[in-house]
């Protein structure tokens, strides 16, 4: 029986030490996608910038066409 118990709280400890690990593990999953989401959102920031940036070189595009056309004309 002792050994019965003494196996068993060997046991209890390996399995204890397991969900620590475990814990720990999960706790880093957390940050760092807490940190890839930060990225991701940085970056659709940067790709809405650029997206203004590019509509309003696309709609002055055709009228700088259009006025140098008419000046070199």
């Amino acid at each position: 029986m002792k050994a019965d118990y003494a196996k068993l709280e060997k046991n209890h400890a390996y399995l204890r030490g397991k969900l620590e690990q475990l814990e720990h593990d999960v706790e880093q999953t957390r940050e760092t996608r807490r940190r890839l989401e930060q990225i991701v959102e940085q970056q659709n920031i940067m790709i809405n910038m650029l997206q203004i940036f590019t509509c309003k070189a696309a709609v002055s595009l055709p009228t700088y066409i259009v006025i140098h056309t008419y000046i070199h004309t």
